[in-house]
C-alpha cells in the first residue's frame, strides 16, 4: 500500500470517527434529556470536550500506527504511540474507578466513550468492512440518535426540538448522498465534503443543545422564581396572621412586642417626644357576646376598633390586646392624652351597639426616659385599669400606690385563703327591734376577719374572696355559726328568734345550695323559719330568673328573704313585683337625710305604702339618732336597726342583751 493510499485510509477513518462521535453526543444527549440528569448538575460541555479529545486521540492512534508500519518512522511513532496508549489507559481506569466508586455510570463517561470508540475502529478492521459501508453506517447511527433525541426533546420544547431535528437529519441526508456519490466525486473531494458537514453537524448540534439546554434551565429558573413568590406570599400571610388582629384588621401584641423599640429609639431621639400607652378595658364584653352571638359580637369588635382608629392622631398606633382589650400608643403629652381619653368617653357613651352602652375602663402609664418593657407596660396599665373599675372611673393614670395596692391585695389573698382554710372567722349580730314595742325580734349576723390585730371591712374581702372561689365556704361557715348560735338561744334562753344572713350571687347560683343549708338546719335542728336570707340587687340583675327559681325552693321549705341595700340601685322598685321577698330592707342613705330633707320623707313614705299594700315588712337600717326613731315610727316602718340600740356584737353579749330584754319584760309584767 503505497503512502497516499495510507493517508486516504486515515482521512476516510477520521470522517468515519467524527461521525460516531457526533452519534455519541447526540445519544447522551438523548439520555440527558429523557432523564433528567441535569437536575444532577451534569455539564454537556464538558462531554462534549471530553468526547472529543477521546476521537482526536484515537485518530492519532490510528495517524501513528501506520507510521509504525513505515520502517522510516517506526522508531519515532512507537514511543508517540506508547504515550498515547497510556493516556488512554489512564482515562479507562480514572472511569472504570469512578464508574465502581458510584456504582452508576454518570454523564461524564470517558470510560464508556472511550471503550466505544476503540471497539469502532477495531470491528472496521476486523470485518473489512469498505469505506463506503462504514461511512452510511456512521451516517443512519447518527440519524437514529438524532430522532431518539428529538422525541425527547419534543417533550421540552417543541419549536426547538422541531429545528434541531430538521437541521440533523438535513445534514446527516446530505452526509449520506455524498457518500454515495463517489461515482461522480473524486475521493478526496468525497472526504473533504463529509468532513466539512461533520464538523458543521457537531458545532450545529452543540449550539442548538445549548439552547434547549438553557430552555430548561430557564423553565428551572421561572418555576424557582414562582415558587418563592408564592414562598413570599406564603411568609407574608403567616406574619399578617402573625402580627395582625383578624376581627379587628389591628395589628396584635406581638407586633407591639416588635415596635416597641422603634417607639423608644423615638423617643430618645427627641427628648421633647412623650409616649402614652393606654389600655382600653370594654367591660362584660364576653357576656354581651354570648347574648348576640359570636358574629355580632365579632362585627361589634371591629366597629370598635374602627371608631377607635379614627379618634387616633396620625402617629398613634392601635393595638388588639385581649379578647376585650386594645392598648393604644400616643405620642404626645398627658394634656393630649387626656383629650383623647375625653373622645374616647364620649365615643362609648354616645355609641349604641345593638342597643347598648359599654362599660369602659381605661388605665394608662407614661413611657419614662429608660425604656420599659412590653411586660413591664402592661402591669402598670392593667393596675390602672382595675383602679379605674374598683374606683368606678373611666380612666385612671398608673402610679407606684398602684404596685403596693397590688403587693396589698397579694398578701390579703394569702391570709384569705389560711383564714378559709382555718375557719378564722368571727360571726357578730346587730340587733333588729320591732318599733312597735322597741322588742329584740331578730338580729343580723355579720361576718368579721380579724387580720393581724386589724378587723377587715366585708366591703374590701368579700369582694376578694369572691374572685378566688372562696365565698361558698365562707358563706357555709356564716349559715352553720348563726344555727349554731340560734340552738344556743333555744337551749339558755328557752325562746326562738330569727337571724338574717346575708347571701352573694354565687351561693344561689350553685347548684347545691339548697340540699346544703337543708343540710345544715337539720344538723343543728333548726327550723326554717328562724333564717332569713337577704340578698342585695346585684344578686339577681343578670340571673333573675335562676335567683328566683331558688328562692321558691328555699321558701318552700320555710326560709324567708329580705332584700337589702333597697334604693342604692337604679331598679330597686321594679323587683318589688319581681321577687317573692317578705321584707326589705332601706339602706341607711334613706336614714341619713331624714332629719331635714322632706323630698326623702315622701319617698320613704311611698315605698312603705307600697310595700305595705304587697304584703312586705319593712326594716330601716343606719338609725342613729332618736329623731330618726320618731320619724320611722310616723311613716308606721315595721322593724329597725342601728347603733342608737346597739352596735354588731359577739355571741355573748348578743345572749346578755336577750336575757336583759327578757328579765325586764318579766318585770314589767
Amino acid at each position: 500500500m503505497s503512502m497516499s493510499e495510507t493517508f486516504d485510509h486515515i482521512e476516510t477513518l477520521i470522517v468515519i470517527l467524527i461521525l460516531t462521535s457526533l452519534a455519541m453526543y447526540v445519544f447522551f444527549a438523548f439520555y440527558e434529556i429523557k432523564y433528567e440528569q441535569h437536575k444532577e448538575q451534569r455539564n454537556f460541555i464538558d462531554n462534549i470536550i471530553a468526547f472529543s479529545m477521546l476521537w482526536i486521540i484515537e485518530c492519532i492512534v490510528i495517524v501513528l500506527s501506520f507510521l509504525y508500519y513505515n520502517q522510516a518512522e517506526r522508531s519515532n511513532a512507537l514511543l508517540e504511540i506508547m504515550t498515547i496508549a497510556a493516556t488512554v489507559a489512564f482515562v479507562v481506569v480514572w472511569g472504570a474507578l469512578d464508574l465502581f466508586h458510584k456504582k452508576r455510570i454518570q454523564f461524564r463517561p470517558l470510560f464508556t466513550a472511550s471503550t466505544i470508540l476503540t471497539l469502532a475502529v477495531i470491528l472496521c478492521y476486523w470485518f473489512q468492512l469498505s469505506f463506503h459501508t462504514l461511512l452510511n453506517l456512521s451516517s443512519g447511527l447518527l440519524s437514529i440518535m438524532s430522532l431518539l433525541f428529538g422525541i425527547a426533546a419534543f417533550q421540552k420544547n417543541k419549536y426547538v426540538a422541531r429545528i434541531g431535528l430538521l437541521y440533523l437529519f438535513s445534514g446527516s441526508i446530505i452526509i449520506i448522498v455524498i457518500n454515495n456519490a463517489h461515482v461522480r466525486l473524486t475521493f478526496h473531494l468525497m472526504l473533504t465534503l463529509d468532513l466539512a458537514f461533520s464538523m458543521l453537524l457537531m458545532v450545529g448540534f452543540f449550539i442548538h443543545y445549548c439552547e434547549l439546554y438553557s430552555i430548561s434551565i430557564l423553565d428551572h429558573i421561572r418555576n424557582i422564581q414562582q415558587k418563592n413568590e408564592r414562598l413570599s406570599e406564603a411568609e407574608q400571610r403567616i406574619k399578617q396572621l402573625a402580627y395582625s388582629d383578624p376581627v379587628t384588621k389591628l395589628k396584635n401584641v406581638y407586633q407591639l412586642q416588635e415596635d416597641l423599640p422603634l417607639f423608644n429609639s423615638r423617643r430618645l431621639a427627641s427628648p421633647s417626644q412623650q409616649i402614652q400607652f393606654i389600655l382600653i378595658n370594654v367591660h362584660n364584653f364576653k357576656n354581651f357576646s354570648n347574648w348576640v352571638g359570636y358574629n355580632k359580637g365579632n362585627t361589634t369588635l371591629f366597629e370598635i376598633a374602627f371608631r377607635l382608629q379614627n379618634l387616633c392622631k396620625d402617629q398613634d398606633e392601635i393595638f388588639r390586646f385581649n379578647y376585650d382589650q386594645f392598648i393604644l400608643v400616643h405620642f404626645g403629652d398627658r394634656e393630649t392624652c387626656q383629650q383623647l381619653i375625653s373622645n374616647i368617653q364620649d365615643m362609648f357613651r354616645d355609641s349604641l351597639f345593638y342597643g347598648r352602652n359599654f362599660e369602659t375602663y381605661l388605665g394608662a402609664t407614661e413611657g419614662s426616659a429608660s425604656p420599659k418593657t412590653l411586660d413591664m407596660l402592661i402591669k402598670e396599665m392593667e393596675l390602672a385599669s382595675q383602679t379605674a373599675f374598683i374606683e368606678k372611673k373611666f380612666f385612671c393614670y398608673y402610679s407606684d400606690e398602684m404596685f403596693q395596692v397590688l403587693v396589698q391585695q397579694l398578701s390579703m389573698e394569702q391570709d384569705l385563703r389560711t383564714a378559709s382554710e382555718e375557719n378564722a372567722w368571727e360571726v357578730v349580730y346587730q340587733p333588729k327591734l320591732s318599733l312597735d314595742n322597741n322588742a329584740i325580734v331578730g338580729a343580723e349576723a355579720l361576718l368579721r376577719w380579724n387580720r393581724h390585730g386589724t378587723y377587715i371591712s366585708p366591703d374590701v374581702f368579700i369582694p376578694i374572696a369572691e374572685q378566688m372561689g372562696l365565698i361558698q365556704e365562707i358563706g357555709y361557715h356564716v349559715i352553720r355559726t348563726a344555727c349554731s348560735f340560734l340552738k344556743q338561744i333555744q337551749l339558755t334562753e328557752s325562746r326562738s328568734m330569727v337571724i338574717s344572713i346575708n347571701l352573694s350571687p354565687s351561693q344561689l347560683m350553685e347548684p347545691d345550695f339548697v340540699d346544703n343549708v337543708l343540710k345544715i338546719t337539720k344538723h343543728y335542728d333548726i327550723h326554717p323559719s328562724s333564717i332569713t336570707f337577704e340578698i342585695t340587687e346585684s344578686t339577681f340583675i343578670s340571673h333573675i330568673e335562676r335567683v328566683n327559681e331558688t328562692i321558691q325552693l328555699l321558701k318552700d321549705q320555710g326560709f324567708s328573704f329580705s332584700l337589702d341595700d333597697f334604693g342604692v340601685g337604679y331598679s330597686s322598685i321594679h323587683y318589688f313585683s319581681r321577687l317573692n321577698v317578705d321584707e326589705v330592707k332601706l339602706d341607711k342613705t334613706f336614714t341619713e337625710s331624714l332629719t331635714y330633707d322632706m323630698k326623702n320623707r315622701i319617698i320613704l313614705h311611698s315605698i312603705v305604702t307600697m310595700a305595705k299594700t304587697l304584703g312586705i315588712a319593712i326594716v330601716i337600717e343606719g338609725v342613729e339618732q332618736k329623731e330618726q326613731l320618731e320619724i320611722i315610727k310616723e311613716l308606721k316602718c315595721d322593724f329597725y336597726q342601728g347603733y342608737y340600740f346597739s352596735k354588731p356584737v359577739p355571741p355573748g353579749e348578743m345572749l346578755q342583751l336577750l336575757s336583759l330584754q327578757y328579765q325586764t319584760s318579766l318585770s314589767q309584767s
